[in-house]
């Protein structure tokens, strides 16, 4: 695994460390509580959770996940991901590649 360090303002740091935070609180939450009620019933389904609230949303496809959660959680930060053993990893290099972008653009 790499790490990729870039020069910013303290405050977009902060931000930054912030939603790693939260979405490793989400990812616990899944795995400490979500896990054993959704698997295997609900494999190869993708799950969108808010993590402050621990809202969540599963659904058939990664997009009607994310607007599920959206709809009651808008502009909230969501952690979303495949549900089962396989990782998405090709997903999760989308958002975090987006989110990357996202803090770029806001300079």
């Amino acid at each position: 695994m790499s790490t990729i360090v870039t020069a910013a303002p303290d405050h977009q740091m902060n931000q930054a460390e912030a939603s790693d935070k939260k979405m490793q609180e989400a990812r616990d939450f899944y795995e400490n509580t979500l896990k054993s009620k959704l698997e295997p019933e609900f494999n190869n389904q993708f799950i969108a959770i808010e993590p402050d609230s621990e809202a969540y949303a599963v659904a058939n496809s990664s997009g009607n996940a994310m607007r599920a959660m959206h709809k009651t959680h808008p502009g909230k930060p969501v952690l979303l991901m495949k549900i089962g053993p396989e990782p998405e990893t090709e997903l999760a290099i989308r958002i975090l590649g987006s989110e990357a972008l996202a803090r770029l653009r806001q300079k």
